[in-house]
């Protein structure tokens, strides 16, 4: 499907579902064919011969992993203290959402270079987040088991994002 944007921008969506709706005899092209179905897609824009990918974040393992970790993170910070609400629980919980919201914005993003930046930002996050959980031990918050088993899936969910950032070329 090729949507004319005006001038030189094109917006190509590409369906994996084609196939398989031609299959069961139904016409992907109808009008209105798409709307009551999750679609699985890649997004390619073209713009003065130069194409972009957008990724569909849901699918990356990164974004799941990261996703688990924030969760993970709100069920310990419910545990902290009640004057740490407003605090250190806090800043746990904005740090740990922000890892997998700027891997989900850079992959909304048109070129691999804004993606990097976005991962660079994710991978930020994660080195803010075990800070924060160390400091939670230090003043006696958490256990250390917490601390190590925790620290252990930020390593991890860093290590994804930093592999992640390595396979996308920086040129654009």
């Amino acid at each position: 499907m090729l949507l004319s944007g005006g001038g030189t921008e094109y917006l190509v969506l590409r369906l994996s579902l084609c196939k398989m709706l031609q299959k069961k005899g139904e016409n992907p092209c109808s009008a209105g064919c798409f709307s009551s179905l999750t679609l699985s897609y890649t997004l390619y824009f073209v713009q003065d011969k130069y194409s972009y990918i957008m990724h569909d974040f849901r699918k990356l393992a990164v974004w799941r992993r990261s996703m688990d970790l924030a969760e993970q993170i709100y069920r310990i910070s419910g545990n902290l203290p009640v004057d740490e609400r407003y605090g250190m629980a806090s800043q746990m919980k904005r740090c740990s959402v922000s890892v997998p919201s700027n891997i989900a914005e850079g992959a909304g993003r048109g070129t691999r270079r804004q993606f990097r930046y976005f991962l660079e930002i994710a991978m930020g996050s994660c080195n803010e987040l075990q800070t924060q959980l160390e400091l939670a031990f230090r003043f006696n918050y958490i256990e250390e088991q917490v601390l190590i088993e925790v620290g252990e899936d930020i390593i991890q969910v860093y290590k994804m994002i930093s592999a992640f950032y390595r396979s996308l070329s920086a040129e654009d």
